[in-house]
């Protein structure tokens, strides 16, 4: 598969460098003139990789970068910017946004394809290391979820069962303790629905920074 590697830029002719240099690499080459062309190309067909921009009118490069690492279906897109500002101010609030590299304009067409080619394969092998975690954790849960939750169910399926069948020769009193019975049968699954859940996110958020910058915003009161 051709990685698509949108251009974020607002003047034309260096558009057409950054076009010229990469598709003769390969690549495919979608451009945008500025920060909300971009948000719509990238919504419209999420590309491998982010060229752009810093200083653009209307949405700068840094405010399309907040976007995009807001969405959950495109914050791990690879972000490169581009910037005649070199400034320590500037590099440093785009990679607290969540940039992965710069290029300082002028640059050359090795600068440009090593820093390409660099974000692509982290990227793919952040995605081979995402793929591996999940089927770990898919086994991990195949093994043990159904044992953990058959014991809690079949406390519900024969509780149930048994009010279903007897329920003309149930005293009053029995009916009451077979519906705690199934109420705390129907708990206990409910608790171990939801560690389950909780233990399937800890192992994702060690691959995704937007779920570990979120799980860290919150506190558990009873681990």
């Amino acid at each position: 598969m051709i990685p698509l590697i949108l251009v974020v830029e607002d003047e034309e002719s260096i558009r057409a460098n950054l076009r010229e240099m990469l598709e003769a690499e390969g690549f495919s080459v979608r451009e945008a003139s500025d920060g909300t062309e971009g948000a719509k190309a990238i919504l419209e067909d999420p590309p491998n990789l982010i060229i752009c921009d810093v200083m653009m009118p209307g949405m700068d490069g840094f405010q399309l970068l907040a976007r995009i690492r807001a969405d959950e279906t495109t914050h791990h897109v690879p972000f490169l910017f581009l910037t005649a500002r070199a400034d320590r101010s500037s590099l440093r609030k785009g990679m607290e946004l969540g940039a992965e590299d710069y290029l300082t304009k002028p640059f050359s067409r090795v600068e440009l394809l090593a820093a390409v080619r660099t974000r692509l394969s982290r990227a793919e092998s952040l995605a081979t290391t995402y793929r591996r975690q999940l089927g770990t954790l898919r086994n991990t849960l195949a093994r043990a979820l159904p044992h953990e939750l058959l014991t809690p169910l079949n406390g519900i399926l024969g509780l149930s069962g048994f009010l279903v069948e007897e329920f003309e020769t149930v005293h009053r009193a029995e009916m009451l303790d077979i519906a705690r019975g199934i109420a705390d049968s129907g708990e206990i699954l409910h608790r171990l629905v939801h560690r389950f859940l909780g233990y399937a996110e800890l192992e994702m958020a060690v691959l995704d920074p937007a779920l570990r910058k979120r799980l860290s915003e919150t506190h558990c009161e009873n681990p």
